[in-house]
C-alpha cells in the first residue's frame, strides 16, 4: 500500500476488462462456427447465359466454323442471338434474300415483277448484303463471347500462320481467334460493298438486256453502266481489304517489339499490288489485246461507257496499235461527244504523222500516180462494221492507194 491506496499490478497474460460489473451477461449463447449451415451460392440469372463467363453451348472451334458457314443465320447458334428478336428477324430475312438472289437469276424475276424488276431485285440485294452482313457481324460478337482468350487456346491455333490462314479463308475469323472480336466484326461488316458488287456483276448482262427492251433511254443505260463500273471497283477494294484483315490479325499476335511497326501490312499490300501491276506492265500488248477484245464484245451488246473506258485503257497500254484509239473515237461519236472524238483524232494524227510522211514520200517517187495520202483518222476502219476496210494503224499492214505498189 501507498498512501492508503491500493496498487494493482497486472501480470502478463491477464486481460483487462473495463466493463460495468453490474452489466448482465448475454442470455443467448453464441453459435459455434461448426454448427452453421453450408454457404449456398446464388443461382445465376438466365438472362446472363450469353455473357463471357457462361458455359459454352458447343466447342468454340465448331461454333466458329458454323458461324462463318451459316452467315446471318448463325444468330440461332447462341442464346444471345436467339434472345434478340430484332437481330434474329433481320438475320433470317437477309439469309432468305441472299439464297434467293444466289439461286434465282435476274432473268427469272422479269416474268414475275415485269417493270418493277430493278426495284425488287435491288431491294433484295440491299437486304441480303447490308442487312445480312450487319446480322452476321452481330452473330460474330455473340459467338466471340464463348471463345476463350488466346493464351487458353491450342498452341497451333494461336500461331501467326494459323491466324493468317484463318483470315484468308474466313474474313475476320483470324482476328477473332486473336482476341479482337470488335475488329473482327467490323472488318466482316466492311465487306458488304464487295458482296453487292459481286451480285451486280453476276447479273449485269441480264440487267442490260432487260433495260434495253423496257427502257430504251441513254441516261438509264449510262447509269447502269456506271453502276457496273462501281461494282467492279468495290470488288477490287474488297479483295484488298480481305488481304489486309488477314495480315492485321497475324500482326496482332506478333511479339511486343513488333507491335509498334504498324505499317507492315500496308507494305505487304503494296507489294502485292506492285506484283499485279508488274504482271500487266510486263506484257502490255497481251493485256491491251484482252481489254480491246472485251470492249468489242461489250460494244456488240450495246454498251458504250464501259467499252470506251476499256479502249482508252488499252490505248494507254499499247499505243502502237491504233485500233484501240479508233474504237474509242467511234464510241465517242456514238455517244455524241464530238469534242472527245476530235481531241482523240488529233492525237492519233499527230502520233502517226511520221508514218504518213513516209507514205507521202513513197507516193511522190517517179512511177507512182502522185495521189496524196489522206489523214490517218479519215482512213480508219470502223471496228463496229467489219469489212469496211483493212487499215489498222501500228501494224504497217496498210491498204495501199489505188495503183500503188
Amino acid at each position: 500500500m501507498r498512501n492508503d491506496e491500493k496498487l494493482n499490478v497486472m501480470e502478463a497474460g491477464d486481460v483487462l476488462d473495463i466493463r460495468d460489473r453490474a452489466r448482465k451477461a448475454p442470455t443467448t449463447p453464441i453459435t459455434p462456427l461448426t454448427a452453421r449451415g453450408p454457404y449456398q451460392m446464388p443461382r445465376p440469372d438466365a438472362s446472363a447465359a450469353s455473357s463471357p463467363g457462361a458455359a459454352p453451348t458447343m466447342h468454340y472451334a465448331l461454333l466458329l466454323g458454323l458461324t462463318w458457314l451459316l452467315g446471318p443465320a448463325a444468330l440461332l447458334l447462341t442464346p444471345g442471338g436467339r434472345r434478340h428478336h430484332g437481330w434474329l428477324t433481320l438475320g433470317i430475312a437477309s439469309a432468305l434474300a441472299g439464297a434467293l438472289i444466289a439461286l434465282v437469276p435476274y432473268s427469272r424475276f422479269v416474268p414475275v415483277t415485269t417493270l418493277a424488276t430493278p426495284l425488287a431485285w435491288s431491294t433484295l440485294a440491299v437486304l441480303a448484303t447490308i442487312g445480312g452482313f450487319s446480322a452476321w457481324a452481330r452473330a460474330v460478337q455473340f459467338a466471340a463471347a464463348q471463345v476463350p482468350p488466346p493464351h487458353r487456346q491450342n498452341r497451333w491455333l494461336r500461331s501467326r500462320l494459323a491466324v493468317c490462314v484463318l483470315g484468308l479463308i474466313a474474313p475476320g475469323c483470324g482476328m477473332l481467334v486473336g482476341g479482337n472480336r470488335w475488329h473482327a466484326s467490323l472488318w466482316l461488316w466492311a465487306l458488304w460493298p464487295a458482296a453487292l458488287g459481286v451480285a451486280v456483276l453476276r447479273n449485269a448482262m441480264d440487267m442490260w438486256r432487260h433495260l434495253a427492251t423496257t427502257v430504251p433511254d441513254r441516261a438509264a443505260a449510262d447509269l447502269l453502266e456506271f453502276s457496273i463500273l462501281m461494282a467492279a471497283g468495290a470488288v477490287v477494294l474488297g479483295a484488298l481489304a480481305w488481304l489486309v484483315q488477314a495480315l492485321e490479325g497475324a500482326r496482332r499476335l506478333a511479339p511486343a517489339p513488333a507491335l509498334a511497326r504498324g505499317h507492315g501490312d500496308w507494305f505487304a499490300v503494296a507489294l502485292g499490288v506492285s506484283c499485279a501491276a508488274l504482271a500487266v506492265a510486263g506484257n502490255p500488248e497481251r493485256a491491251a489485246r484482252n481489254l480491246g477484245d472485251a470492249a468489242l464484245v461489250l460494244q456488240a451488246e450495246g454498251f458504250s461507257v464501259i467499252p470506251l473506258q476499256l479502249s482508252l485503257a488499252a490505248d494507254r497500254l499499247d499505243s502502237a496499235h491504233a485500233e484501240y484509239a479508233v474504237t474509242a473515237i467511234a464510241l465517242h461519236e456514238i455517244r455524241g461527244d464530238e469534242q472527245g472524238a476530235k481531241a482523240l483524232r488529233e492525237r492519233l494524227d499527230l502520233s502517226l504523222a511520221p508514218y504518213v510522211a513516209l507514205l507521202d514520200a513513197s507516193a511522190a517517187r517517179p512511177g507512182s500516180d502522185g495521189e496524196s495520202v489522206p489523214s490517218p483518222s479519215s482512213r480508219a476502219a470502223d471496228p463496229s462494221r467489219p469489212g469496211t476496210g483493212e487499215l489498222y494503224y501500228g501494224t504497217l499492214a496498210r491498204a495501199r492507194p489505188a495503183g500503188g505498189r
